[in-house]
């Protein structure tokens, strides 16, 4: 339960509580003060990790690997549901406090997500050595995939992957979260064929409030934003904008089946073509291309964050 005893309110899940008055609150609630950019979520036993990971799943085949864990395809033995699974050594944090706390706190941001269009933690396991994620598994494979089988996608295929990739986002950013690394390869397809997407690999992201700003240097660098490549760039603040520069690069390489940025272009180098914004609209690729799309495009890939499109906006952009 929440009493509000606070002077300037207090909000759940977007409704204001009231004064002195009580409610019930459930996992994954959302709480929030006046003071815009403050967010908890309610989490009760958050890290009650289960036992018995291998009396309930058997792994199969592997998926991907990263620098602290390896995907599996995995059997639930009761139901025969197959699910994705992420498996962490735990050994590579042994000695590194502060690596393990932010990997908890990884699992708990995960442990959140809840949208159609995106990829959360419905269960956690752990032993010894290892912990487990249980995920949604998507089948259809990467976005990256789809786009090297079709080369170009056409327009109502771009924008209806793109409405949901933005409906995903919206949800995180309505939450303080930011992707920060958002690329074709983690954008699954729920399916060989349709269009159905999930937003997958949240390892890189992070609760942003008003005054805590990622200042970490991540991401992919074809999908970086130019804030993020500044030279300067660790001591500045940079946030959701980021987030939209990256769709605004998966958009164009949606509509046209090459990247706006690339070495390939040099000169100027890559990091310089996205430092200062240099891209084009080439024919023949884009002579089909609708001006609304265009145009949405080179509002996500304005240089200046505080003038780039918001998620907002961009749901309500024309295209």
């Amino acid at each position: 339960y929440l009493t509000d005893l606070s002077t300037n309110g207090t909000f759940v899940n977007g409704e204001r509580v009231g004064r002195n008055n009580l409610i019930e609150i459930q996992s994954g609630d959302l709480i929030q003060g006046e003071e815009e950019g403050v967010y908890i979520h309610f989490l009760p036993l958050i890290f009650h990790f289960l036992q018995g990971f291998d009396e309930c799943f058997s792994l199969q085949e592997t998926l991907g690997k990263g620098n602290f864990a390896v995907v599996h395809k995995a059997k639930n033995k009761q139901n025969g549901c197959i699910v994705a699974v992420k498996v962490v050594d735990k050994s590579r944090f042994a000695h590194r406090p502060r690596v393990m706390a932010a990997l908890q706190r990884e699992v708990g941001l995960l442990m959140t997500i809840d949208h159609p269009c995106a990829v959360g933690v419905k269960q956690v396991f752990q032993d010894s050595s290892k912990l487990y994620l249980v995920m949604e598994l998507a089948e259809g494979g990467e976005l990256f995939d789809r786009l090297v089988q079709k080369g170009r996608f056409t327009e109502p295929e771009a924008r209806g992957v793109f409405q949901q990739l933005l409906g995903a986002i919206k949800y995180l950013h309505d939450r303080n979260i930011t992707h920060r690394d958002l690329k074709p390869e983690n954008i699954m397809m729920c399916h060989e064929t349709g269009w159905k997407i999930k937003v997958t690999d949240f390892g890189l992201a992070k609760l942003v409030g008003e005054n805590r700003f990622l200042s970490t240097l991540c991401g992919t660098p074809n999908y970086v934003a130019p804030e993020v490549l500044h030279p300067v760039a660790r001591e500045r603040a940079y946030g959701k904008a980021v987030d939209m520069w990256s769709l605004g690069v998966i958009l164009y390489i949606m509509l046209c089946g090459f990247p706006p940025f690339s070495e390939q272009l040099a000169p100027p180098s890559m990091k310089e073509q996205i430092l200062k914004g240099l891209f084009e609209f080439p024919s023949p690729a884009w002579d089909t291309v609708s001006d609304a799309a265009v145009d949405l495009v080179e509002w996500c890939l304005t240089k200046e964050p505080h003038r780039r499109i918001t998620v907002d906006q961009a749901l309500a952009h024309p295209w």
